[in-house]
């Protein structure tokens, strides 16, 4: 009996592991390069897959730490095609801490999306908003995606797909943000845990009197 309470706590510290999730980008130490005070634009950065990652939250960068001015509409979209998912984060948002001391993110969670191989963009309304998106930022992402440049649109008052290309800007319009869930091991792994549990088990049942 005891055997078998143990592979079912191992099973669901497995799926509890499964459930986290690591930030799709994050600055470095440092204080970065900012700007605000845009007014009816959508900022941001475009990314590539080599292979299916899922999406489970998307957020917004908090300078300072000290709350957003306004409520931000991030979405995420194939390069130059459809909207995959779209969250508006505000300041009752989750917090998810960043190595920089400059700020944090705040993250909206989302119905997971699985995203296959190919780029996409992820863009943000400020608004007029006194937010801060992060110019010219020295930022690391996740190895599941690699940054490919930023991105922008203009003379939109909503949330939009941010189709032009900035090279001149290092890392991205930062602002919006994703979080990716952990790849899910392979079956095997829960095998190799399991199996030696179900023969001990087998075991002691036949030395059982």
């Amino acid at each position: 009996m005891k055997i078998w309470l143990l592979a079912a706590c191992l099973i669901g510290l497995g799926s509890h592991t499964l459930s986290a999730g690591v930030l799709g980008l994050d600055l470095t130490s440092g204080a970065p390069t900012f700007g605000s005070g845009f007014q009816d634009v959508n900022l941001g950065w475009s990314f590539s897959t080599s292979g299916p990652v899922t999406v489970t939250a998307l957020g917004f960068w908090d300078q300072g730490s000290n709350g957003l001015g306004q409520s931000h509409d991030v979405g995420l979209w194939i390069l130059g095609g459809a909207l995959q998912a779209s969250a508006t984060v505000n300041n009752g948002s989750d917090v998810v801490a960043s190595a920089s001391a400059a700020g944090r993110w705040l993250f909206t969670s989302i119905t997971p999306v699985v995203l296959p191989a190919g780029t996409y963009v992820l863009g943000a309304t400020p608004g007029t908003s006194v937010d801060h998106f992060l110019l010219n930022s020295t930022a690391t992402t996740t190895p599941e995606i690699t940054y490919d440049v930023a991105r922008y649109n203009t003379d939109t008052g909503v949330l939009a797909r941010p189709d032009g290309s900035n090279a001149g800007v290092d890392a991205g319009y930062i602002g919006p943000n994703l979080i990716i869930a952990n790849q899910v091991p392979e079956p095997s792994t829960f095998a190799l845990i399991l199996f030696p549990l179900a023969a001990a088990g087998l075991v002691l049942r036949t030395r059982r009197p």
